[in-house]
Parts: C-alpha cells; structure tokens; sequence
C-alpha cells in the first residue's frame, strides 16, 4: 500500500528518470513519444479525479477558501483557468464510471473530456444520461476534433427539444467589435463574431488579400505575413465603402505598374457553403440516439455541426450547393444554387429603403432577403414569400419564435413599407 507521498515521490522519480533517458537517446521517435504522452494523460487524468473529489470532500471550506478552485490556485500557483478545468473533469471522472473505464484504458484523453464538459450542464443531465453510453462510444472512436462536432451537434438536438436558445444565437448576443488608439497612435481591434458575420467578413479579407498577394512581386512576397495581408485588406475594404463604389484601391500602388490593384466585390457579400442536409435532422423530434449511432458507423468526414435555426436561416438567402437527403433516403440534386436572385432582390428594394423590422434604418441593399415560409421546408422564391431583414433582425426572426410570429402577421404593403 503506498502513502500519498509515495506515489507523488514517484511520479517525481519518473520525470526525473525520463529528463536522464532523454539525455542518454537524443533521437526520438514516434512510437516513443506516444508513450510518454499516454503516460502523461493518465497522470493528468488522475490529477484530475484527486481535485474533483477535493472539491466534494469541502475541506477547503475548512481551510477558508471560497471553492475548490481558489485553494487550488492558491497552493499550486496555477491559472484560474487550469483549476476550474483540473475540478470539473474531475467531478465528470468521479460522477460516471462509463467515462473513467475509457479514460482508464486510454481510449479517450483529457481533450475528450472538455468536449463531454461542454454537454455536463444540469439542463442536459436526463439526455447525457441517456446517450451516455453511445457517447462514450464516439469519444473512443473519433479523434477529440471530430468528437467535438458530435457534441455540437448533439448539444443542437438537445437545445431544440428543450426549447433553448441555439448556440450561434448566444454567439450573436456576445457579438463585439472595439477599436481604439494607443497612445502611439497605433490602433488596436479585438472582436468576437458570430458565426455569420465572421464568414462574411473572413470571405473578404481573404478575397483581398489574395488578389493583393498576387500583385506583389514574387521577390518581396516573403516580406508580408498573413496578418499584414489581413490588415491591408481590411483598410482597403473600409476605403471601398468611405468612397461609395464597389471596389477597393491599394492607394500605395506604382502608378507605373500595369498590374490591376483594384479589387470589386458584390454589393452585398454572400455566404458560400458546400453543405448536406438531412430533413430528419433539422426535426427536434428526430432522435438524437439514432444520430449518435450514425456518426460512429458513418465512413464519411464530419466537418462542422449547425443548429436547425442557423441553417434555416443560412438557406435564406446565399449562395449554396445543397444535396438535400429525404426521410426514405432519397437525394434531391436540383436544389443547388437557391440564393435568392438579385432581381428579385432588387424589385423587393424598389418598394422599401430599409429593412422589413419596424423602425429599423438600415438601408434594404445590406439586407439579407428572408423566406418567409422557411426554404428547408418548401418556401417558395417569389415576392410573395419574400421579405428583407438586416442580419440582426434576420437572425432574431430565425431564433424567436415570438418576434417571427408578430412580424408573419403583418401582411402585405405595412410589411414592405416598414422602416
């Protein structure tokens, strides 16, 4: 029986042991270096129980701390972060055994398990109890990457049945952009965007800075990083919207050079996705074991997971290849490229200035054109079925039912006229 001391003194003499053998054998290979991370992750893992069941235990109440965490902090020096982490994989560990028997065995690692943290929420509780096992499943057969797009996905199904708010919805709200000046006049941007905008704004940095990338000499292409790329483009970008045209000009360009510098993009920039969809999974009541049990005998890549709301309103109005899978298996390939055309758009623009959302001032040519009966479930691109939005109220109609259900009712000229 060994003494808590032990085992830390030899966990001790282990690192110790393995510092000696690295400097004996620089060389290092693969099948080594998967040892000693296999090794490191049971380590990890047991640290990691040892603080759950510390934050059970309470004693550091005893000892006058505030949580579990605080004391851990405190005696260890570590970053709030890593202790709030080290206690909640912990407490997972400690609460279901299912999860400890893989961990144990080395089926699944600590990343597997902040991918489990995410589902670990008491609202989830009845649902995680369910699925345990075919989740259990999943982590043991998928890397933690691919992993994570099952608990995203299945964290969807689960905040559909539950009425919740889905997860780009809450990325909306904590949507940020701040600039500001320092004081050597260099100025600093931090942002968080939501999904939707962030693609848009990702497409065209992209866009630009490619084009520029390519009009650079070959021999001065090494001196711009990715980021001094990105932030040419977004200054030329904003430039293209001060001069009111619909393009963007290098101002630094060699008026000598023939090489083209200007860059023209559409007036209102579209989403691009190559994306599969199936009926029964934008259904909450499809279930969400039988989605578990597709994906662990499923042969193909799983790239990213979307709630039912986002795509709906994704489908609204950009431009798409969609195969579409039908209940009894059928796929429909004529669906593709259903953005809502410009004309249509266009015509919708000759009756309103603004955006469909009353008292909203934002001018119709930046709006998102909104099917009114959804398109992923039949809405037809006409006029009649059509309405513009801007992006907030756009994604506020896909997330509330409330507020979608108030704007439907009104029909007819109040609608186009609003604004």
């Amino acid at each position: 029986m060994f003494g808590l001391d032990d085992i830390c003194g030899l966990w001790e003499q282990g690192a110790e042991a393995l510092r000696v053998y690295m400097d004996q054998n620089p060389d290092v290979t693969i099948e080594e270096i998967a040892c000693v991370f296999k090794s490191r992750e049971q380590v990890l893992m047991s640290c990691d129980s040892y603080a759950g069941r510390f934050s059970q235990s309470e004693a550091w109440l005893q000892e006058g701390f505030a949580s579990a965490k605080n004391a851990i902090m405190a005696e260890v020096h570590v970053s709030h972060a890593n202790a709030n982490k080290a206690v909640q994989r912990g407490e997972l560990l400690n609460e279901y055994p299912e999860i400890l028997r893989v961990a144990e065995e080395g089926l699944i690692t600590s990343d597997h398990l902040d991918q489990f943290l995410r589902i670990s929420d008491v609202k989830y509780r009845e649902y995680f109890k369910e699925h345990l096992e075919m989740l259990v499943a999943n982590a043991s057969a998928m890397t933690p990457a691919v992993f994570s797009v099952i608990i995203s996905s299945w964290r969807n199904s689960i905040n559909d049945l539950l009425n919740n708010e889905s997860i780009e919805y809450k990325h909306f709200q904590e949507r940020y952009l701040e600039m500001y000046q320092d004081a050597d006049g260099q100025w600093i941007v931090k942002a968080k965007l939501d999904s939707m905008n962030g693609t848009i704004v990702y497409k065209a940095l992209s866009d630009i800075s490619e084009k520029h990338w390519r009009n650079i000499d070959s021999d001065e292409r090494s001196e711009y990083t990715k980021g001094q790329l990105y932030a040419d483009a977004a200054g030329w970008l904003a430039q293209g919207y001060i001069t009111h045209t619909t393009s963007a000009v290098n101002p630094n360009r060699d008026e000598t050079d023939d090489a083209t510098e200007e860059f023209s993009f559409s007036k209102t920039p579209a989403l691009n996705a190559d994306i599969t969809i199936s009926i029964t999974d934008l259904d909450p009541a499809y279930s969400t074991h039988s989605y578990l049990k597709r994906t662990l005998n499923s042969t193909s890549p799983i790239n990213r997971a979307h709630s039912s709301t986002y795509v709906e309103q994704l489908l609204c109005d950009t431009a798409l290849r969609v195969p579409v899978i039908h209940e009894d298996g059928s796929i429909d390939l004529g669906r593709t490229a259903r953005t809502a055309p410009w004309k249509l758009k266009k015509l919708l623009m000759l009756t309103q200035n603004t955006c469909s959302a009353p008292g909203c001032t934002i001018p119709s040519q930046w709006c998102d054109a909104h099917h009114i009966e959804h398109w992923a479930y039949g809405g037809e691109t006409n006029l009649e079925n059509l309405m513009l939005l801007c992006r907030r109220h756009h994604t506020i109609m896909h997330n509330n039912p409330e507020y979608e259900h108030k704007l439907k009712n009104q029909h007819g000229p109040p609608l186009l006229a609003s604004g």
